[in-house]
């Protein structure tokens, strides 16, 4: 049972890993494609703010993240150790 728990912990970790870094590569991606308009450049620094949002998975919606990283990890080792009673 720890086996299965460490690996659902692993697997939750490495799915969190993969989003988080594909939010931040994407964001990163955007900014780097971004060119503002001459015309409106100086009307508002919103609209910067908003095309190039940069660090969105920092506010608040840690807790979020801590609550499906537990689901899934507890997820994972269920199902992996109902598999493993069952087979044997």
């Amino acid at each position: 049972m720890k086996r299965c728990i460490l690996q659902g912990l692993l697997a939750s970790f490495i799915l969190h890993a993969l989003v988080i870094a594909g939010a931040a590569g994407w964001s990163y991606y955007q900014a780097l494609r971004y060119v503002p308009r001459t015309v409106q450049a100086y009307e508002s620094v919103d609209i910067l703010q908003r095309q190039t949002s940069f660090g969105v998975m920092v506010s608040n919606q840690t807790w979020g993240l801590g609550v499906t990283f537990i689901l899934l990890a507890a997820l994972y080792a269920g199902v992996r150790y109902w598999r493993l009673r069952r087979s044997g």
